[in-house]
């Protein structure tokens, strides 16, 4: 009986003679075999063939696509295009041929060719890594974003020119915000310079109806930004929504001097102070509501870093100087009587807001602010006891007297507390200015 450890060396011996013979085979292939035509060739069994290009797979020496029911396995050369690209680069030079030929008496005919073409040209295809792309079902976590941008970072870069790759980056949050939303940046390998920018805006196109191929969870993947003509950097927006948005309304008021849109006149202008939204009015019933689109979704973005950070700052300013409020702060179910004011809040922020929330949460109840909230079917219902709650929570943080007498009217006096309140908050205005001028430079 032989040693086990003779067993073992055979059997390495074994499995690297097969990765050998499929690798040797593989190489002779321009546009690579299936499983099946491997083990037909070289007299082995299939699913010793599928066995072993999986490992040859995870070593990254070959790489696998989808063709209609067909797995095709090609060697890995670097410098040498992919079936998908040489697929992708006859489907482009058809277009443009056809595109030559469009004249305005034949265009109502040749461009809904063209359009019905591209349409399904990406369910036809599977983009190199498209394998990796994360089953998207439910509410998008963090986790499932990040391997999101992983699988498309790795697909942008499979696109060369002239055996030149790109380079790609995946933009670092503002901040330690968790946005739904993040930005890539591409250093073009020639594509711009030589008239090809058409080519982004395709890929963008194709990866995009690629993610949302069986979509669960709809993802979002454009261009960024026009390219034009001398740009060496191409800028895609990578996400979960198109646009943050805000559904605001009126759930109950006890002032019934007021209108429902007098406090929602106050909630659209302090957003609006700091972003560019565009709003839209519309009833369901007799509730009139807000809906706010953020035109920007980095500057949306940006805007709950700082308002973050700043609650978190003042809250640390707060407990390194131990100071307290003179407002008390009532839990919800000790509040004597019914809310001032409950406003519900629809929103796609999702877990952007997370960390904006806990801030919140942290420091409202040191300052005495009795405001309740609370997860509704329909979204955030915050309740506030007070109308001096409402009114705090959608005060002016960068104005410098209003807080000064905001913080006095809460017996809150020191002047060492106040002026490091004033200097963090200019140096965290800085730090996001920089990083946003920094990206802004580049593009």
């Amino acid at each position: 009986m032989p040693k086990l450890s003779e067993t073992r060396s055979n059997h390495a011996r074994n499995s690297q003679q097969f990765k050998t013979l499929l690798l040797q085979e593989l190489q002779k292939e321009k546009y690579g075999r299936t499983p099946s035509q491997l083990a037909d060739t070289l007299n082995i069994a299939r699913c010793t063939a599928k066995k072993y290009l999986r490992v040859l797979q995870t070593e990254e020496q070959v790489v696998s696509y989808e063709v209609g029911p067909y797995t095709v396995y090609v060697a890995e050369k670097h410098d040498a295009p992919s079936l998908y690209k040489e697929l992708y680069c006859g489907a482009l030079k058809a277009a443009n041929l056809i595109l030559s030929k469009v004249t305005d008496n034949n265009r109502i005919k040749i461009v809904p060719l063209l359009r019905n073409f591209w349409d399904n040209f990406p369910n036809a295809m599977m983009l190199p890594g498209a394998k990796e792309i994360p089953h998207m079902k439910g509410q998008p976590t963090p986790e499932l974003f990040e391997h999101l941008l992983a699988t498309v970072h790795n697909i942008l870069c499979e696109f060369g020119l002239n055996g030149v790759y790109p380079s790609v980056e995946i933009i670092p949050p503002v901040g330690n915000l968790t946005p739904m939303t993040r930005l890539i940046q591409l250093k073009d390998p020639g594509f711009i310079r030589l008239g090809g920018s058409l080519h982004y805006y395709l890929i963008a196109e194709l990866i995009q109806k690629t993610l949302n191929r069986n979509p669960k969870t709809p993802v979002i993947f454009r261009v960024a930004q026009d390219i034009q003509p001398h740009d060496t950097y191409v800028y895609f927006e990578v996400g979960f929504l198109e646009h943050y948005l805000l559904d605001v309304w009126i759930v109950e008021q006890r002032d019934t001097a007021q209108t429902p849109r007098h406090y929602l006149e106050i909630i659209r202008n302090f957003f609006a102070r700091s972003l560019r939204i565009k709003l839209r009015e519309y009833f369901v019933g007799d509730t009139l509501h807000y809906e706010m689109k953020g035109l920007d979704n980095r500057q949306v973005e940006q805007f709950l870093t700082i308002f973050t950070r700043v609650l978190q700052h003042n809250f640390g300013l707060l407990k390194k100087f131990q100071l307290k409020s003179t407002a008390k702060w009532l839990p919800f179910e000790d509040w004597p009587d019914p809310p001032y004011l409950v406003v519900s809040l629809a929103s796609n922020v999702g877990f952007t807001f997370n960390d904006h929330l806990d801030a919140i949460r942290q420091i409202y109840p040191h300052l005495g602010y009795c405001v309740h909230f609370e997860i509704s079917p329909q979204g955030l219902l915050v309740s506030f006891q007070k109308e001096q709650d409402f009114d705090t929570f959608f005060i002016d943080n960068f104005d410098e007297a209003v807080m000064r007498e905001h913080y006095l009217s809460l017996g809150i006096t020191s002047e060492a507390f106040l002026q490091e309140r004033k200097k963090n908050l200019e140096e965290i205005l800085l730090e996001i200015h920089d990083e946003h001028s920094n990206t802004s430079t580049q593009k």
